[in-house]
């Protein structure tokens, strides 16, 4: 049975710079790492990035990566710190989660996802 992903792959334009962004702006310790590979630990699932040639299609981009926190808030302040810049600040859902949203170098919708905060500000 398929119980287990142990870690989900991106294609990207600009393998240098989203390497970057992953390890330096973001924090993640990086796992492998090549001239076309790149794989970060995480205490999940684990993420990898492979370069596309030059000319070659990007994939569909139907695709979202989200992290949880413990508490959005701190992570959100953290992470701006270190140059993220985020599509709007954390916010309660309807849905029950709390949660604050960014693009990385590709485009990708990235989430950190966190329990709701009763007192928001």
């Amino acid at each position: 049975m398929l119980r287990n992903i142990p870690y989900i792959t991106l294609w990207v334009r600009d393998f240098e710079r989203t390497v970057s962004f992953y390890r330096d702006n973001l924090g993640l310790p990086v796992i492998e790492l090549n001239e076309n590979f790149a794989r970060f630990g995480t205490d999940g699932t684990q993420l990898a990035f492979h370069a596309l040639a030059s000319g070659q299609a990007a994939p569909n981009r139907g695709l979202e990566i989200h992290f949880d926190v413990a508490d959005v808030d701190p992570v959100y302040e953290s992470l701006r710190g270190r140059g993220v810049t985020f599509n709007e600040p954390p916010a309660n859902m309807p849905w029950g989660v709390r949660m604050a949203a960014f693009d990385d170098p590709e485009g990708w919708t990235v989430e950190i996802v966190g329990p709701v905060r009763i007192h928001a500000v």
